[in-house]
């Protein structure tokens, strides 16, 4: 994918290793504190691993979705806002309870068994969710349905025609283009579009005709432009919070 960034390599590098490393470091006193509660309702000390990681990779992976849906999917968005309070809220209780726990003020009770044995099954059902969300069916003029580019009916192309005679023109003084502007919802189409391209690399501002049909040329190029230097600047947080799986 061909992408632009507005910082200098070094700094992008900087930033990429600093956002790992912060979420690692907050990511651990959550880890260890949620194995101690496993631990305490009586869970196999191997097994009670499995309570942080669920917990905390919803959470990670419901803040991402939420980030990564463009604003002109409202529905979408908003729904991805309450899965990532969710989310945020399930990790607080966890860490919550454990340090009442560790602390003595909650004592091991049945209610408390049953809340924590449930955050497995709730976490598999959101993530299943998550897993099937992200796509978009869309209807053309014909009525028929496509959920990706490559899905995308073809419009029958005329026959091609003869080339033209070139004429020699004189020379002429080639004037300044003035700025143009696009508004920043037709730039999320134009990121959406690519995000959702076979080969983003390949996409060219002709191949914009049909996300944004009432742009002229040059806008749609600068769609383009901006939607990807946009993806570049997001680039290196979701590289780091492709990390966090591994690094738990």
């Amino acid at each position: 994918m061909s992408v632009t960034s507005i910082l200098p390599a070094r700094i992008e590098r900087e930033k990429g290793i600093a956002v790992a490393v912060g979420l690692l470091a907050a990511l651990c006193p959550n880890i260890i504190g949620q194995w101690h509660l496993a631990v305490a309702i009586g869970w196999n000390p191997y097994l009670a691993a499995a309570l942080p990681v669920a917990s905390e990779l919803y959470a990670a992976m419901a803040a991402r979705v939420w980030a990564a849906t463009p604003k002109h999917y409202r529905a979408q968005k908003k729904a991805a806002a309450w899965n990532m309070a969710v989310g945020i809220l399930l990790s607080f209780a966890l860490n919550g309870l454990a340090e009442a726990v560790a602390f003595g003020a909650i004592q091991v009770a049945l209610w408390l068994v049953l809340v924590v044995a449930a955050v497995p099954t709730l976490c598999v059902a959101v993530l299943l969710h998550m897993a099937m969300s992200g796509t978009v069916e869309q209807e053309d003029e014909t009525g028929a349905v496509y959920t990706s580019p490559a899905d995308e009916p073809v419009a029958d192309k005329p026959p091609a025609l003869p080339p033209a005679i070139e004429v020699p023109q004189e020379d002429k003084p080639v004037k300044p283009r003035g700025t143009v502007r696009v508004s920043p919802a037709n730039i999320a189409k134009a990121r959406d579009f690519l995000e959702r391209s076979a080969d983003p690399a390949k996409i060219t501002g002709t191949d914009l005709e049909t996300v944004l049909p009432r742009l002229g040329a040059r806008s749609r190029r600068e769609a383009l432009d901006k939607a990807r230097a946009d993806m570049a600047a997001h680039r290196p947080v979701q590289d780091a919070l492709e990390l966090i799986p591994a690094l738990v």
